[in-house]
């Protein structure tokens, strides 16, 4: 890659670039740290909310009133059971993504085909946006492996097709209607999830903003909060 760019005339510079890799680096662990986090503390609420329920449940029942709590408990086993379809729908074509990215790699020469299948597993969990961005880094690394036009060009062309193809057939396919929710609506969620909560809010972003639109869609007053966010 060094030749192929001295040829075009580039000059490298050895310090800065192990600063890049170094800063990149850096952000990329700062990103995985952010993540594990989350994780870690979703697990650590799951673990000291489950002796709750039972408790709790009787609690609201006592509180609310029995008709009231059925109504609630009827909107939060929709919203869990949408919720759950829509993470398992992402997870399967996550995974398709990734199999068939690497594939691709190896089917084109590319080097590094795990990375790149691992990814575009991970950044498949990004609605919208991580479809695209996706395909730039391989393409990229493409130009420095093959020099000229015409492979990175292939390599571009088919890690589009695949990221196409998946997300709007078989992921629709897959998913039906259970979270219907209007392309402005999510990528207004992952800006402001992202923005609060990093990586692990634009992993959330969608859930949660299917969750709001199932409670909003159950009260007269909030409905046409959840028509607005709806395709």
């Amino acid at each position: 890659a060094g030749h192929w760019l001295g040829r075009l005339g580039v000059r490298l510079n050895p310090a800065a670039d192990k600063q890049r890799i170094f800063a990149f680096a850096g952000a990329l662990a700062s990103g995985v740290y952010g993540l594990v986090t989350y994780v870690g503390f979703i697990g650590l609420l799951v673990f000291l909310g489950l002796p709750e329920v039972p408790r709790s449940q009787e609690k609201m029942r006592a509180g609310m009133g029995e008709q009231a709590h059925d109504d609630l408990r009827e909107m939060l086993v929709t919203a869990s059971r949408q919720v759950r379809g829509y993470l398992g729908t992402t997870l399967a074509t996550s995974v398709l993504t990734g199999v068939a990215s690497a594939l691709w790699a190896l089917m084109t020469g590319l080097d590094l085909a795990l990375v790149w299948g691992l990814l575009n597993f991970l950044l498949n969990f990004v609605p919208v946006i991580g479809n695209i961005v996706g395909i730039i880094p391989p393409t990229l690394y493409a130009f420095l492996q093959y020099g000229g036009y015409s492979m990175p060009l292939l390599v571009f062309a088919g890690f589009a097709a695949l990221q196409i193809a998946i997300s709007n057939f078989v992921y629709p396919f897959l998913q039906g209607r259970q979270l219907s929710l209007s392309p402005l609506a999510i990528i207004v969620a992952m800006t402001f999830w992202s923005w609060a909560w990093g990586v692990a809010g634009a992993l959330i972003a969608v859930p949660l903003t299917a969750a709001v639109v199932i409670v909003c869609a159950r009260f007269d007053r909030t409905r046409w909060i959840a028509t607005l966010l709806s395709a």
